[in-house]
């Protein structure tokens, strides 16, 4: 804890009575010395990097007229997205960039800019931070590739923190910032934050986010974290009125300890997608970010203690997300699955046992609403399985009828209503279909649900008309503030994670006193 090693592996130990023999050791040195653990304050994570998150005004160093270089994008992004602050392109060779005035060099600057953008060659990173932190500019991001170590290179002259290196960029649509194109930027800001180590990850949320129906406070690409952890990040998180759920995206041990020891205090659910958790993962991992390998077994441990929902693939962390907008705790385990398709309903409950989710029996209550909606093949019992041709007739639509139904049992806590809708354009014409479908899912997601968790699945057989009409739909849904999902699978491991970090928070209050 006090050398300068940031990652240690001892594999395999000899214990005998008399000794420990380390067989095999690597160990990687940190740019700096780790020193011991000091902890991570959300007030002073929140003073710190607030610039970086939420900036007034930026700088692009680095920044070009050509439109197909990275520092012509960055301003170019901002002034489309319509940042709120000021924007401060500094350029050696071109007077104007994207139609603003560029600055010839670093000492042109204001005093105390926010944010700093650097996308310079990387051999000259470490001198242009030292005079970026010689102009009083509180933050700096560093989209930069294979720069030489920075940390005590001036950087932090001043107080300046920096992400990065090797990043894809940020956004934060509250201010206007983004790190992909425009136009496939979601203006609408959320109160999900995702910080990634991986640029295409971090660029995935924010693509995704917009077809999905995810709002985000923000999405940041932090790279190698030379200088700002990922536990200061969370802590920012848990200090940012404007989030209420995090998800990370990271690679590698350093800080780890940190990171989950931030996790265990935070008040809002922490999500993580951990890369290199394999031997080939962590290979991948090495040539990406320089990380080392960590035993998986240690990784879900360590999760477990702190109370974060460890996934294990992109959907599972996106579709957690999705899950955690509209819910951030259920009161319960139990599960009712209602749609179309007894297959379907037979998988989603193997999920929910996966999950530790139970499938109440339907008392007395649900039962007698749910009598008049018999037919030949169909079940009432939990899973309820209904042909969609005894879900309506004519412009009559049951499904509200079928979700208040279910909630009359108070053994459930959270329904999951799914509707097939390849079989509903099998069943009608496309005009017709289209219209049918608006009527029955409008009907489940204002259903009076009693107070319990809902979640819509709208399975599509890949076909471009329906997946137009359920990307509309998902919006209408997402309006409602229900989360939606394209297979009962998918939805039940969303309802699983949720009602895991539920039981996470519930522990946390006990420990802490309800602090």
């Amino acid at each position: 804890m006090h050398e300068d090693i940031a990652e240690l592996d001892i594999n395999p130990v000899i214990v005998s009575d008399h000794r420990v023999i380390a067989v095999d050791a690597r160990a990687t040195r940190s740019p700096v010395p780790v020193g011991p653990s000091v902890g991570v304050d959300p007030s002073s994570a929140w003073e710190e990097l607030r610039p970086a998150i939420y900036p007034e005004s930026v700088a692009v160093v680095g920044a070009s007229d050509d439109p197909a270089k990275m520092g012509n994008r960055v301003v170019r992004g901002m002034l489309d997205m319509g940042f709120s602050g000021e924007i401060f392109p500094v350029s050696r060779s071109s007077k104007t960039i994207c139609g603003l005035s560029a600055l010839a060099g670093i000492d042109e600057l204001p005093l105390g800019v926010e944010r700093a953008v650097v996308v310079t060659p990387a051999d000259v990173v470490p001198t242009v931070l030292s005079e970026l932190a010689g102009r009083g500019v509180r933050t700096a991001h560093v989209l930069t590739a294979d720069t030489p170590p920075f940390i005590n290179s001036g950087s932090q002259s001043g107080g300046m923190r920096v992400l990065g290196p090797n990043c894809l960029g940020h956004y934060a649509p509250s201010v206007g910032i983004t790190m992909i194109s425009p136009t496939a930027s979601s203006r609408t800001a959320g109160h999900v934050a995702v910080v990634s180590q991986s640029g295409t990850y971090a660029g995935d949320a924010v693509r995704r986010g917009a077809a999905i129906g995810l709002s985000y406070s923000f999405v940041t690409s932090v790279g190698n974290c030379e200088d700002i952890t990922p536990a200061e990040l969370l802590a920012f998180c848990d200090a940012d009125p404007a989030t209420k759920v995090a998800g990370f995206y990271l690679e590698g041990d350093v800080g780890a300890g940190d990171f989950f020891r931030v996790a265990r205090t935070v008040s809002l659910p922490v999500v993580l997608l951990r890369g290199g958790r394999t031997t080939t993962g962590s290979a991948a991992a090495a040539s990406h970010t320089g990380a080392l390998a960590s035993d998986s077994r240690l990784l879900v441990d360590a999760a477990h203690e702190a109370g974060v929902l460890l996934v294990d693939d992109a959907d599972q962390f996106f579709d957690a997300l999705v899950m955690l907008q509209h819910s951030q705790q259920i009161a319960g385990d139990g599960l009712a699955l209602l749609g179309s398709g007894g297959g379907v309903g037979v998988v989603g409950a193997d999920t929910a046992d996966a999950w530790a989710l139970r499938l109440p029996v339907l008392g007395e209550q649900s039962s007698k609403a749910l009598a008049p909606f018999s037919a030949p093949g169909c079940s009432l019992s939990n899973p309820v399985d209904l042909p969609v041709w005894s879900m309506y007739t004519g412009d009559q639509c049951f499904t509200g009828e079928l979700v208040e139904a279910v909630v009359l049992d108070d053994q459930v806590h959270v329904v999951c209503a799914f509707i097939d809708v390849g079989t509903v354009f099998d069943l009608e014409s496309r005009p017709v279909a289209e219209a049918l479908m608006w009527r029955l899912t409008d009907g489940i997601i204002h259903a009076d649900r009693r107070g319990r968790t809902l979640v819509l699945v709208l399975r599509s057989s890949l076909h471009d008309v329906q997946e137009d009409v359920i990307r509309r739909l998902r919006a209408l849904a997402t309006e409602a503030g229900v989360a939606t999902f394209d297979s009962v699978d998918r939805a039940v491991r969303a309802v699983g994670g949720l009602r895991w970090l539920t039981g996470a928070a519930e522990a946390r209050a006990d420990r802490t006193g309800g602090r």
